[in-house]
């Protein structure tokens, strides 16, 4: 089990550095975590009902997850962890 385990989890980390294309007109974070969720095998997650609630208008050409992730960081003011359950998102604490 612990060699499966490791497969799955390295087999997730390569995609999380595939390129995609996908675009966002005025969708929730929440409908966007779900999407990237699925795309690249990961597990993002937030419990911040405030940022949940954001809508995001992007485009993403030839991007990878932490491309992504930076843009994220960026332009909607929020901070990202990875750890070992996943990638959480929240909102800075201004």
């Amino acid at each position: 089990n612990i060699l499966r385990k490791d497969i799955e989890k390295k087999t997730s980390d390569m995609r999380m550095w595939q390129k995609t294309s996908m675009s966002f007109d005025n969708e929730s974070i929440e409908e966007v975590i779900k999407v990237l969720n699925k795309q690249f095998g990961v597990h993002i997650s937030s419990s911040d009902e405030k940022l949940l609630n954001y809508v995001l208008k992007a485009n993403f050409t030839d991007q990878s997850l932490p491309s992504i992730l930076e843009m994220l960081k960026k332009s909607l003011d929020v901070e990202y962890e990875i750890n070992d359950q996943g990638i959480i998102l929240n909102a800075k604490n201004n």
